[in-house]
C-alpha cells in the first residue's frame, strides 16, 4: 500500500510541474474547481477546527468514559457511547422504506413529489446481498433526467445516515434535471456536500418512528460522531498538503507526519498496544488519500454548513428549509461562496461563524447528555 501510493505521489508530482505549478497542491485545488478560496484560507479553517472544536470534542471523549465507566477511552471504545447500547434503528427494509416515505411526504411538498418519484421508478439498489459492494454513492442518468442511489441498509444507524446523505444528493439533482446545461444537473463537491449533509439534520423532527425510545440518543449519537469527523477531516487534509509539498518524502516520515497530526486534533486517541497505528499507520484505510487528494476537506466545510443549517432549525424550521431549497435547486450555477450568500448562510472561513455554530451546538449536547445518563 506503501508502495502504491509512493507511486500515485510521484506521478501527480510530475502532472503538477509539466503544467507549470510547483507542486500538485494547487493543481489539485484546480482539479476540485475550487472558486473564491484557497489553500491559506483552507489552513484558516483548519486552525479554526482546532480552536473550537478539539477542546469540545477532548471534553465529549470525557464524558464519554465516566458515561461508560472506565478511565480512558481507548480506540477500539470511541464508538461505544452508551453502557445501554446506542439507538437501534427500527425495522426492516421495507418498513424503513415506509417510514422515509412517509417522513419525506410531511417534510415537504417538494420532498414528497421527489421520493414518489425515486419509489415508482426503482431508481435505487439499497437492499443487502451477498458480495454487494459497501458504502453508498448517487449517480445521475441524464437519458431519464434521473438519480440513482446505490447504499447497503443492513440496519445499522450508519446505513440510515448513509441512505439519507445519498437522498441529500438524490434531491439536489432531481430538483436541478431540466437545467439546459449540464453542468448545472449536480453541484461542484463543496457545494453537493451541503445538500447530503444538511439533509442528515433537518429530517430529524420527523425520525421518531425509527428510532421510537432512542431517538434522544440517536440525535446525540450523529451530533458527536460529526463533530469527532470534523477533527478526522481537518488531519486528512493537512497530511495531504505535506505529502504533496514533500513529494521525495519517505514512508517513515509520511506516518511520523500522520501521527503528529493526530496527536494534534485528536489528543485523545488512545491505540493502546497497537504499534502498527502507534506509528501513524491509520491514514492507510482511507481511500480518499489514494483516488481524490484534496476531496476530503469539503466534507469538512459541508459539515460546518449543515450544522449552521441545524442552529437555523432550532429557531425557525421553515426559514431552515425555504434556505436549503435555495441551495439545492442552484445546482452547479454558483460556487460555494455564492452558495454561502444565497442560503443565508455563516461562511465557515470567517472566524466568528463556527464559534457561532459550535457553542449553539455545546449547550445543546450537553443539555441532552444530562437527560440520557
Amino acid at each position: 500500500m506503501q508502495e502504491l501510493f509512493d507511486r500515485f505521489v510521484k506521478v501527480r508530482h510530475k502532472m503538477a510541474l509539466k503544467m507549470g505549478y510547483e507542486n500538485f497542491v494547487d493543481m489539485g485545488y484546480a482539479r476540485m474547481n475550487r472558486i473564491g478560496y484557497d489553500k491559506e484560507m483552507v489552513a484558516k479553517f483548519r486552525k479554526q477546527i482546532l480552536e473550537y472544536i478539539v477542546p469540545l470534542n477532548k471534553e465529549l471523549i470525557e464524558r464519554q468514559a465516566k458515561r461508560l465507566g472506565i478511565e480512558k477511552i481507548k480506540y477500539y471504545d470511541e464508538p461505544v457511547h452508551f453502557l445501554s447500547g446506542n439507538a437501534k434503528l427500527i425495522g426492516d427494509i421495507n418498513s424503513i422504506i415506509k417510514k422515509t416515505s412517509k417522513m419525506y411526504e410531511e417534510l415537504s411538498p417538494e420532498t414528497s413529489k421527489f421520493f414518489k418519484y425515486l419509489v415508482e421508478r426503482n431508481l435505487w439498489d439499497i437492499e443487502k446481498r451477498e458480495g454487494k459492494e459497501s458504502g453508498g454513492f448517487c449517480e445521475y442518468i441524464p437519458k431519464y433526467k434521473a438519480p440513482f442511489i446505490f447504499s447497503v441498509c443492513q440496519g445499522t444507524i450508519e446505513d440510515f445516515n448513509t441512505f439519507i446523505h445519498e437522498v441529500g444528493h438524490g434531491f439536489q439533482k432531481y430538483l436541478c434535471r431540466n437545467e439546459k446545461m449540464p453542468e448545472y444537473y449536480g453541484a461542484p463537491e463543496d457545494v453537493a456536500e451541503i445538500c447530503s449533509m444538511s439533509m442528515e439534520f433537518l429530517i430529524e423532527p420527523w425520525i421518531d418512528e425509527f428510532f421510537d425510545k432512542d431517538i434522544e440518543k440517536y440525535k446525540f449519537y450523529h451530533m458527536v460522531t460529526q463533530l469527532y469527523l470534523l477533527t478526522y477531516i481537518s488531519i486528512v487534509d493537512e497530511f495531504q498538503h505535506f505529502v504533496y509539498e514533500k513529494p521525495e518524502a519517505t514512508y517513515e516520515e509520511r506516518n511520523k507526519i500522520w501521527r503528529k497530526l493526530e496527536m494534534k486534533y485528536i489528543p485523545y486517541r488512545d491505540y493502546g498496544k497497537n504499534d502498527f497505528l502507534n506509528k501513524g499507520g491509520y491514514w492507510l484505510r482511507q481511500a480518499h488519500i489514494f483516488v481524490d487528494p484534496f476531496y476530503y476537506i469539503d466534507y469538512g466545510l459541508a459539515q460546518i454548513v449543515a450544522f449552521n443549517f441545524w442552529c437555523k432549525s432550532k429557531l425557525n424550521n421553515k426559514e431552515a428549509w425555504n434556505d436549503y431549497m435555495k441551495v439545492c435547486e442552484a445546482g452547479g450555477s454558483k460556487s460555494f461562496s455564492e452558495i454561502i450568500k444565497l442560503g443565508n448562510l455563516k461562511n465557515p472561513f470567517e472566524e466568528e461563524s463556527i464559534k457561532y455554530v459550535i457553542k449553539c451546538i455545546r449547550k445543546w449536547i450537553l443539555d441532552i447528555e444530562e437527560k440520557l445518563i
